[in-house]
């Protein structure tokens, strides 16, 4: 799941409940109210499994309501669609939507389409000319703001990025930002155009709106996008602590480009953990031996975390034979242990691999 989180800054909760936030990141889908967040899609896979999706004006709402409970209704909706565009498949005004939801909504599968609303919504055919709701969190996607349609093909994810991007060029209402910052993130790969209109955002004097440019435009993994989010972030300093937004930084973790080690290096020295531990992850896959000076470094971190991955990433890159790669509840019994041997050896013998090196303990 290529997901956004709230973003929160990781070293000031307590250390379960940071495992618990990331943990939950990978397994949030896996429970019923422990949901996915706004942005948390991929729409490659939710175009894939739906039969239709098209932006439009709900119209003609009709509502039966099946059941209550003190304050909350169950209803089954029918309501129609005044498609302006179709991204694929096709919805006719004569064509109905058929959803079951509580109103109000207490659950985050407690979909709304309100009459005379905009709608970007993914769908699925039932019968000829009658559709359900393709996704129980995504078949309305909420975060979508498609105010201006672009010229190019009509249809396709293209098509939808196309007319993100037009929609939200020069915008400087934030929740718009916000919401298609999230959708951007959603694109398997964003165009030339997108990243030229992600990058001018991303130097917003706003630091809610820069780092929402900056989550999307990290996961293209091009270095000098991460090297200027690191430079962002240090400039900034309490600014960003002090910002929210949902959004994440997990892309960074997931890049695999070795020309990025440097800007990785970089982020991994930011007092935000959730920059820092996502930097840490992305330098553990790509496994440089170039990284080593900076892993020793993190030996030192005051997260827990952080010098349990430097200490791993040590051992998966040089492989010594003399010592293990410690799971965690290992490393946890006795991280001192793992810690004091990789100093050790950087003091008798891993300083001399690194020109220029130094001895630091």
């Amino acid at each position: 799941m290529s997901g956004f989180i709230r973003y929160t800054n990781v070293a000031r909760i307590p250390k379960m409940a940071a495992r618990f936030l990331l943990l939950s990141l990978i397994a949030g889908a896996a429970f019923a109210e422990i949901a996915p967040t706004p942005g948390s899609y991929e729409l490659d896979k939710l175009f894939a499994k739906a039969d239709a999706v098209c932006v439009g004006r709900v119209e003609h709402p009709v509502e039966i309501v099946s059941g209550t409970e003190g304050l909350v209704k169950e209803v089954s909706r029918t309501v129609g669609l005044v498609a302006r565009r179709c991204y694929k498949g096709d919805v006719s005004a004569s064509d109905t939507i058929e959803y079951t939801t509580l109103v109000p909504g207490i659950h985050v599968t407690d979909i709304d389409l309100p009459a005379g609303g905009e709608a970007l919504v993914f769908l699925k055919e039932t019968q000829p000319h009658r559709f359900t709701l393709a996704f129980p969190f995504w078949g309305r996607l909420e975060d979508a703001s498609l105010g201006t349609l672009a010229p190019g093909p009509g249809f396709g994810m293209e098509q939808l990025q196309l007319d993100i991007v037009a929609t939200t060029a020069g915008v400087l209402d934030r929740s718009t930002l916000d919401g298609n910052f999230r959708v951007l993130h959603g694109f398997p790969a964003l165009s030339g155009e997108t990243l030229t209109l992600l990058r001018s955002y991303s130097q917003s004097a706003d630091t809610g709106v820069a780092l929402g440019a900056f989550a999307a435009l990290v996961k293209a993994g091009n270095p000098r996008d991460l090297l200027a989010l690191c430079e962002y972030v240090k400039a900034a300093g309490e600014a960003v602590a002090s910002t929210e937004g949902y959004y994440s930084f997990v892309s960074i973790g997931q890049i695999r480009r070795p020309e990025a080690r440097t800007a990785l290096e970089c982020l991994a020295r930011t007092p935000e953990r959730g920059l820092s531990f996502e930097a840490m992850r992305g330098l553990r896959a790509i496994g440089s031996a170039e990284s080593v000076p900076e892993l020793m470094r993190h030996l030192d971190d005051s997260n827990s975390d952080m010098q349990y991955l430097a200490v791993i990433t040590l051992q998966e890159i040089i492989r010594r034979t003399d010592e293990v790669g410690p799971s965690m509840p290992m490393f946890e019994r006795d991280s001192s242990k793992f810690i004091q041997s990789w100093k050790r050896w950087w003091n008798d013998t891993g300083h001399r691999r690194y020109p220029g090196a130094r001895r630091y303990y």
